[in-house]
């Protein structure tokens, strides 16, 4: 009995060998599955960085017009490539149109960017790059690396504030930005829209007129012919045309329109009401119209158009004028990616000549500061606050105007939410109806 005892001793311990061994196999394969896949991501977040990066850049040295080249385009391309550890063999970089699509390589040479490529305009940098990263797990099943490309396009907008002119033109028609609410006030690519259903001017359907003559006959040549509208601008006013929505050579000028793509106004604000209103434009979309209804009760009454991108050039940066461009990732960025957008100085090209003068002349400066919480964070050798750096800064740099002789400043802070035609500063206590 004894001896049995011993022998079932024995075998249990056995036993226990096998159960550790083939757990431990079982947990060694998992952690490197679990590694394997995790250096797979970290790869893909560590290239499409790298593109972000160096698109952005590129695009930015690309800004500076005549002051920069090829070689020094492609260079800041590629020093923000290798800091996201990208090497160079590894990185290509286009210039590319407005939607991305690569036109010509960069050359590292000393001749200026080219505004141009076969009749083309260049208004962005398009970085393609790729990484590897080794294996553990899936190396005994002879996948010995995982690689992931990516591309990013840098893109250049300045003068976005108008659409219409250079031999195109605006349909005369408004649509109120409140048509995209639903989707965070920006319209989806692709999706049908349904316009004029707010009546926000009573008396109009939403009709425009160019020239402030509310007549069928100054519509329907509207309609007929875009190029009536000249160029607009973000902030203008524009009459309506009230009255016509309904009549037949409207509705016949309209369904020759169907099926091809418009330019149309948005607007956020209507002033007056009938043939007194007017609309004021806050950017510019361009639409697929689709259909339309204009009898019938009001209600009943549409227009349907389908999204299918901003104007030329695009509302994406904002109204960015008079030497200064605004340089962005396109598509727009979301919160999935790390790298924002920057400023860029686009030197003014005078057409008359400079002349030294000792005279001062003043000038008007803003201020633009972010106090979001990224700002209480310490960077660099001395661990300063950035909200402290960024004073001291402003602080420096406006100690050389001269207020005694005309020169003003002001300072704007971001994030700042409001909404409404009230709001209230953080400097004093009463309420101003002005928009800001």
């Amino acid at each position: 009995m004894k001896r049995i005892w011993n022998w079932l001793i024995t075998r249990q311990k056995g036993q226990s060998l096998v159960i550790v061994a083939i757990g431990m196999v079982a947990l060694l394969s998992v952690a490197g599955l679990v590694v394997d896949v995790g250096n797979a991501y970290a790869l893909q977040r560590k290239v499409r960085n790298a593109v972000d990066a160096s698109a952005l850049a590129a695009a930015r040295e690309m800004a500076r017009q005549g002051a920069t080249s090829n070689a020094n385009v492609l260079s800041a391309a590629r020093r923000f490539a290798s800091l996201n550890y990208i090497a160079e063999p590894d990185l290509e970089v286009w210039y590319a149109d407005i939607d991305g699509n690569p036109l010509q390589p960069v050359n590292n040479d000393g001749f200026s960017p080219p505004t141009e490529v076969d009749g083309t305009e260049v208004a962005s940098v398009l970085v393609q790059g790729r990484g590897s990263v080794s294996t553990y797990l899936a190396h005994l099943v002879g996948v010995h690396s995982f690689r992931s490309s990516e591309s990013s396009v840098g893109r250049i907008l300045c003068g976005a504030c108008s659409a219409g002119g250079d031999g195109e033109g605006l349909f005369p028609a408004a649509i109120s930005a409140a048509s995209f609410a639903s989707s965070d006030g920006k319209p989806v690519m692709g999706m049908e829209y349904t316009f004029w259903g707010d009546h926000a001017a009573p008396g109009n359907f939403g009709w425009l007129s160019w020239d402030g003559s509310a007549n069928i006959p100054t519509l329907v040549a509207n309609i007929n012919d875009l190029t009536r509208s000249g160029r607009r601008s973000v902030g203008d006013l524009i009459p309506s045309c009230p009255g016509a929505s309904a009549s037949p050579s409207v509705r016949s000028a309209l369904q020759a329109r169907l099926n091809t793509h418009v330019t149309l106004p948005v607007y956020d604000q209507v002033t007056g009401e009938g043939a007194h209103a007017s609309y004021r434009v806050v950017g510019f979309v361009r639409v697929l119209l689709t259909s339309f209804r204009l009898t019938g009760p009001d209600r009943d009454k549409y227009i349907r158009a389908q999204f299918t991108d901003w104007t030329l050039p695009s509302g994406e940066g904002g109204c960015a004028d008079m030497g200064v461009c605004v340089v962005k990732l396109r598509p727009p960025m979301t919160e999935r990616r790390s790298i924002t957008g920057v400023v860029s100085i686009w030197l003014p090209r005078l057409n008359e000549g400079v002349v030294p003068s000792n005279e001062h002349r003043p000038v008007d400066v803003v201020n633009v500061m972010d106090i979001s919480g990224s700002m209480s964070y310490r960077w660099g050798p001395g661990s300063e606050v950035k909200l402290a750096t960024a004073k001291r800064v402003l602080t420096e740099f406006n100690g050389y105007l001269l207020p005694d002789e005309g020169d003003r400043v002001g300072l704007a802070t971001f994030p700042r939410v409001t909404s409404g035609s009230w709001y209230t500063l953080l400097c004093g206590s009463s309420w101003k109806n002005t928009y800001y």
